[in-house]
């Protein structure tokens, strides 16, 4: 019989591994002189790959409300890693730019980043790890199926 107890719950795992993962990325990042928060990290992983974009486009990049991600902005601008401008097309839109310390906190930040993940994932071949990236997007994939008004 198959057990049913919360021990063989994926998703009680997968938030396990969240908080661990977030507090652990937390504090690997902070004995190494930086501060900022996973959060931060992914809106800078994201304007590293396109620099200068709408917030909106940045919320949806990063799986973040308007909200949510225009408080991300102003803390990376706070920090002097990221400037809002207005876009010279349509005003009522602002667009967020990397500064030359935003871009300059890469060759800082991604090494460790990667020295995170190698230890994040020891014990885990290369194609372990991609098969845990694969199986945790078929979760995300199933989630979002779940969540959405066509499936209620």
């Amino acid at each position: 019989m198959a057990d049913h107890g919360i021990e063989a719950a994926p998703a009680y795992w997968l938030h396990r591994a969240y908080h661990a993962t977030r507090s652990a990325t937390l504090a690997w990042w902070r004995a190494r002189g930086w501060d900022g928060t996973p959060e931060q990290w992914v809106v800078l992983a994201r304007l590293w790959e396109d620099d200068d974009v709408p917030v909106g486009l940045l919320a949806e990049r990063t799986f973040r409300d308007k909200a949510g991600a225009t408080r991300l902005v102003q803390q990376l601008a706070q920090r002097g890693l990221v400037a809002v401008v207005d876009d010279p097309s349509d005003g009522r839109v602002r667009r967020v730019q990397l500064t030359a310390s935003g871009r300059a906190a890469r060759q800082r930040l991604v090494p460790l980043v990667d020295a995170l993940r190698a230890r994040l994932l020891d014990g885990l071949d290369e194609a372990e790890q991609a098969e845990l990236v694969r199986l945790l997007r078929v979760v995300l994939r199933n989630a979002e199926a779940l969540a959405s008004p066509e499936e209620g």
